[in-house]
């Protein structure tokens, strides 16, 4: 199997136009233990081992101890998270999948993930003609919280007929009943796994059990190609996120007070300590930069 170099750029690319020429399996291998990346650790109390994937502040984010997320600790490249992936979505059904950071593939995103089987001549076919810029499962399917079908009515009315072109064309070589997977979550790209079976009749469960093995397979990558070239991540406490946050819904102090059942000063207190730590003046671009900061994401403020 060819290995990807240590440049996340490089090998984001090779991922792009790669082809999975083989799949071995789970390897019983150590873990490579990055700092900061992926790795093992002893649940509190219990002395079992949890899969987990830290992010920059160092805090780590639990996962379920079961085998796949074990063997996606071990994976040592993309190309292996890709391979323990396709098996796991292969035996549900699914012919092909595509779970990705929702990035343009022609200047891949450090940070950005990119995992797929998709047939080489629809990759090639969807740089050249550049369809990612209309692409409506990244476009659309940012709106969604919940996977959807490619058929679902619903979905194929948001779309303009360049983009019911882009989804014809994509049938015309094999990905025609698609299902997608959003991956939202705090401080990271927008991303999605779609997921292609040969039968139109698309298991409910089936999705649901790929959600999972999507979502662990997701956030492994992640950990192997690091966080996103020069963007900050800044960490607010507690009362601090909530406090910005009612500001960005427009409550003033006496408002925020309220809703927290803290005090009007202990609010203007923590906006404070909110706008040194990003630092800024204004509580305007106070909340603006807390979004690009990854303090607070837009699921933050309107996903109540």
């Amino acid at each position: 199997m060819h290995r990807l170099g240590d440049s996340a750029r490089d090998a984001l690319l090779c991922a792009f136009v790669g082809g999975v020429d083989s799949i071995e399996g789970c390897k019983d291998r150590p873990c490579r233990g990055r700092m900061g990346a992926t790795g093992f650790g002893v649940a509190p109390g219990q002395g079992t081992r949890e899969f987990y994937v830290s992010n920059r502040s160092g805090r780590r984010a639990p996962s379920l101890d079961w085998p796949f997320a074990r063997h996606c600790a071990r994976a040592e490249d993309l190309n292996d998270v890709r391979d323990l992936l396709q098996v796991e979505i292969q035996r549900l059904g699914f012919r092909y999948f595509c779970c990705c950071s929702h990035v343009r593939p022609d200047r891949p995103e450090l940070g950005a993930v990119y995992l797929q089987n998709y047939p080489k001549t629809w990759l090639l076919h969807y740089q050249a003609a550049r369809l990612f810029e209309r692409d409506p499962v990244f476009v659309i399917g940012r709106g969604f919280a919940l996977p959807f079908s490619w058929s679902d009515p619903r979905f194929l009315a948001l779309l303009d007929a360049d983009q019911l072109a882009i989804m014809a064309a994509a049938a015309a070589h094999g990905l025609k009943h698609g299902v997608t997977i959003p991956l939202h979550g705090p401080g990271r790209y927008s991303a999605s796994c779609s997921l292609i079976a040969d039968d139109p009749e698309i298991d409910p469960e089936r999705v649901f059990a790929a959600q999972r093995y999507a979502g662990e397979a997701y956030e492994a990558a992640r950990a192997l190609v690091g966080p996103a070239e020069g963007r900050p991540c800044i960490e607010l406490a507690r009362r601090e996120r909530e406090c910005l946050k009612l500001v960005a819904l427009g409550k003033d102090d006496e408002a925020i007070a309220i809703i927290l059942g803290i005090g009007r000063e202990t609010v203007r207190r923590h906006v404070e300590m909110a706008k040194e730590r990003l630092g800024v003046s204004k509580r305007s671009h106070a909340v603006a930069y807390a979004i690009y900061a990854q303090a607070i994401n837009v699921e933050d403020l309107f996903g109540q």
